[in-house]
């Protein structure tokens, strides 16, 4: 194991020979040179003598400032910026700066910024203008007046595993805004807590352009107005996939506009769990206050293996299409039950280019225009435990092996494979026995794995400290009948070093799609997760 370290240190000597760390704290100077032992006193200051390669790393501590990127990495060698979660906190009390964010970034690119804590903004928290390749990780906003993170007009843009409170408190847009941007990846982030929907505030919008994007496995939850919104505004918009979210306590779960006139194409609506929303839990809308907008066209849209239940207050609904214009649109698999005014409905229109099939309805109420559609089923679908929010389906569950497989997502709301049965459930989640294999986590967060789904490798991110310490490491993979059908030792691995940590990867490019687990051991201590590979 040691000679093995050393040739990886050795490795990595070569290949960051040219990089640079650099340091910030609030016991720095801006005239210090920088390192560790003599760190700089602000942000601005790193941002103005990085390269590409280089990395910064901002100790915990207040910082009230406004900080404006002036340099761009490149594809081999982005500019990284790391903070303490939940410790380095970016406060812009008392500075005004309209259009704007405290962290500014406009017309740059490959700039990854990860664990910074920033609150109380005049505008936007994270404010990504005319960028390109840019990745946001692990950060928290917290009371800005506009959106906790905001994009426009950008391009390779990774919104991951961010929380966003509090934000367009009294200001418009949205709480997370994707307007106008290309190749963008929203995903595991939380957004919640926004009381004051005064001029904007829905929770994840894709809008004005916006093309070639995903949407998934993001919690949306307690706010003003809706949770994810996908409006066109007035330009093409299309190929989006909205899937694995959920949202409760919005105005609204899941809706699509058209807002000025602009075709909205091409959007993938599945996986996802809607509940106890204001009105609707899934929404193909006619939104839009100009009266001189006439036609609202919104075409080719695939709502398949959706769970909404329990909307409506005074009145609402599970699915809803409400916009005249609205064409080509697929109703499937989706399980809609206890709904307050109706389950599915395509009230103040025709039928005509709509098809709902194979979805789970209860109890059909009689609203105008509510409907079954085609080989529908009517039943209560006896969840796990309603009253806790757990929708998963009971082994009696009406909606077992009662969906169509025609277009059904290869993975349900969990990462299992679909079908487990004869057939796809209806609804989100597929029946499954769980495992004997069970999931545990090292209390300190020494190891992370990613991504999950993965495609061609499974990467895991262990403290270099305890691979020094160890003198065994093994990664293991199981099916889910638990047969181990993966099994590597340290000689087997291609590894990196990554701000303190050794990255492993494990090539799955020889599994098919579908649900397995991991198992990691370091001398005596192991790690075991779910993952899944989507192909």
């Amino acid at each position: 194991m040691k000679s093995l370290l050393c040739i990886f240190f050795i490795f990595l000597f070569a290949e960051f020979v040219f990089s640079a760390n650099y340091y910030v704290s609030t016991l720095g100077n801006d005239n210090n040179s920088g390192s560790k032992q003599s760190p700089f006193r602000t942000i601005k200051k790193s941002t103005n003598v990085v390269k590409p390669g280089d990395t910064v790393f901002v100790l915990q501590g207040v910082y009230n400032e406004i900080v404006r990127f002036t340099n761009s990495g490149t594809e081999t060698n982005p500019i990284v910026f790391f903070g303490e979660p939940n410790k380095t906190i970016i406060d812009a009390s008392n500075i005004i700066e309209k259009y704007s964010g405290i962290f500014h970034i406009e017309g740059l690119s490959w700039i990854e910024i990860h664990n910074f804590f920033l609150k109380n903004s005049s505008d936007q928290g994270f404010y990504v203008d005319n960028s390109s390749d840019i990745t946001l990780k692990n950060n928290k906003t917290l009371n800005t007046y506009s959106s906790g993170i905001g994009c426009w007009g950008c391009s390779s843009i990774l919104i991951d595993s961010n929380e966003v409170e509090l934000a367009c408190n009294g200001g418009p847009q949205e709480c997370i805004s994707i307007a106008n941007c290309e190749n963008f990846l929203v995903r595991y982030n939380k957004v919640h807590y926004g009381i004051n929907g005064t001029l904007g505030g829905e929770g994840i919008d894709a809008k004005d352009g916006s093309q070639n994007g995903i949407i998934h496995n993001n919690t949306v939850f307690d706010l003003a107005r809706l949770g994810i919104y996908i409006d066109a505004w007035d330009k093409y918009t299309n190929n989006i996939q909205v899937y694995n979210n959920v949202v409760y306590n919005c105005t609204e779960g899941i809706v699509l506009a058209s807002e000025m006139g602009g075709i909205l194409e091409n959007i993938w609506i599945f996986n996802n769990l809607t509940y106890k929303n204001k009105y609707i839990g899934i929404n193909i809308s006619s939104n839009g206050d100009d009266p001189d907008i006439k036609i609202k066209p919104i075409k080719q849209i695939y709502i398949i293996n959706n769970t909404s239940c329990f909307n409506g207050e005074t009145w609402g609904g599970g699915i809803a299409i409400g916009n005249p214009d609205a064409d080509n649109i697929i109703i499937r698999n989706n399980l809609c039950s206890f709904n307050h005014s109706f389950q599915i409905s395509y009230e103040g229109r025709s039928s005509k280019g709509l098809i709902f099939e194979n979805n789970l309805i209860f109890p059909f109420l009689n609203y105008p225009n509510e409907t079954r559609g085609e080989q529908y089923v009517e039943a209560d679908p006896l969840f796990i435990n309603n009253s806790v929010d757990d929708y998963r389906l009971t082994e009696d569950s009406p909606a077992i092996d009662r969906g169509s497989s025609n277009q059904a997502p290869q993975l349900d709301f969990l990462g299992n494979r679909r079908p487990i049965g004869k057939a796809v459930d209806i609804g989100a989640f597929e029946y499954f026995i769980e495992s004997s294999i069970e999931e545990n986590r090292l209390i300190d967060d020494s190891i992370f794995t990613y991504p999950i789904p993965c495609s061609d490798y499974l990467n895991f991110l262990i403290n270099s400290e305890k691979i020094n310490k160890t003198n065994s490491l093994k990664i293991e993979i199981f099916d889910e009948l638990t047969n181990q059908i993966v099994s590597l030792d340290f000689n087997d691995f291609q590894y990196s070093y990554n701000a303190g940590f050794v990255q492993l990867r494990v090539p799955v490019t020889e599994l098919s799609s579908g649900f397995y687990f991991y198992r990691i051991s370091l001398s005596e201590e192991v790690l075991t997760g779910k993952m899944t590979v989507l192909r």
